[in-house]
């Protein structure tokens, strides 16, 4: 079975979705500026309130996305 045109062997690259891009996380901090943020912070997403054990969770390099909670003081 043959891969679908945009990804690749982890999933989808960056020409899957036109008009995006990635961030690092002090690019995505930003976004939080002025904002009280929620335990346990701007994280990866396998690292947000988790309810498996981490040799149980998918590798960073599996889930790289950053999450985070944030609320006005």
């Amino acid at each position: 079975m043959g891969r679908r045109a945009g990804t690749g062997p982890r999933g989808p690259t960056p020409s899957t979705y036109p008009g995006r891009r990635t961030r690092d996380r002090a690019e995505f901090a930003r976004f939080f500026t002025g904002l009280e943020l929620a335990e346990p912070g701007i994280v990866p997403v396998t690292e947000w309130r988790p309810q498996v054990p981490p040799e149980q969770r998918p590798a960073l390099a599996d889930a790289s996305i950053y999450g985070a909670v944030a609320r006005k003081p």
